[in-house]
């Protein structure tokens, strides 16, 4: 049996990237822990999922959803689980749901249409050069 279980985990947050991350189980028998890396792009945003956090046995039944304060020392100075037996069947899983926000993207609200000022001067200046010198050609062959 292990007395005195205590399990801290540190919550991903934030936009910074990679983040990693560190759970510890300890006892007053033993100590583990375990490190996990999180990437984000940039400018994303990750965060714990409120109310996502559970704690389960370990063939996936939830034994109990934490509450906030609870999850406030699961994520703080660690959250007491009392004494567990020390067989499989009375291991305990923690679980819980992250979610990656991208920013926001600004929306032009005020796009403005510029007048209609027909067509530039450069296509007037061309398209009035093309028909005056044809119809001039076509003066000097009747004539």
């Amino acid at each position: 049996m292990l007395t005195n279980v205590v399990l801290k985990d540190q919550e991903p947050k934030g936009n910074k990237t990679p983040q990693t991350l560190k759970a510890t189980v300890s006892s007053a028998e033993a100590t583990s822990s375990r490190k996990v890396t999180v990437k984000i792009k940039g400018g994303q945003d990750i965060r714990v999922i409120s109310g996502s956090v559970v704690l389960k046995d370990m063939f996936g039944k939830t034994i109990k959803k934490l509450s906030n304060k609870e999850v406030d020392k699961l994520f703080g100075k660690g959250l007491k689980l009392g004494d567990i037996h020390g067989t499989f069947e009375f291991a305990k899983v923690i679980e819980y749901q992250a979610k990656v926000i991208s920013p926001k993207v600004k929306s032009l609200t005020d796009i403005k249409q510029l007048p209609d000022t027909g067509p530039g001067l450069i296509l007037l200046l061309v398209a009035a050069t093309v028909p005056a010198g044809v119809f001039i050609k076509r003066l000097k062959t009747k004539i």
